[in-house]
């Protein structure tokens, strides 16, 4: 039973950090379609007001600079949120099913 929780929590974590990869990138892409679309000279990315990625317009090069430590803390919190809503969901699957499964 042990060793089926513990590779449930891992497939948990990794979802949490695909979950958080796909919205970084989903940002930063849109981050520069605003930057071209409305010709800014700089734009920073925000989640939630934390600054993920900053894009500089250099004489008609984007220069893009990731913030690795708040990309990371986003991670975190997408792993731990994952982690909890998925052994949250199997907490309450486990008391929905009748006796004679368990």
């Amino acid at each position: 039973m042990r060793n089926n929780q513990f590779v449930r929590i891992c497939l948990e974590l990794l979802a949490g950090i695909i979950i958080s990869v796909v919205l970084c990138c989903i940002l930063i892409f849109l981050g520069y379609y605003k930057i071209n679309a409305e010709s800014l000279n700089e734009y920073t990315v925000k989640l939630f007001g934390v600054i993920i990625y900053e894009i500089k317009n250099i004489s008609g090069d984007m220069v893009g600079t990731a913030i690795n430590k708040n990309m990371s803390i986003i991670g975190s919190i997408c792993c731990i949120v994952s982690v909890i809503v998925w052994e949250t969901n199997a907490i309450l699957k486990g008391k929905k099913a009748p006796k004679d499964l368990r």
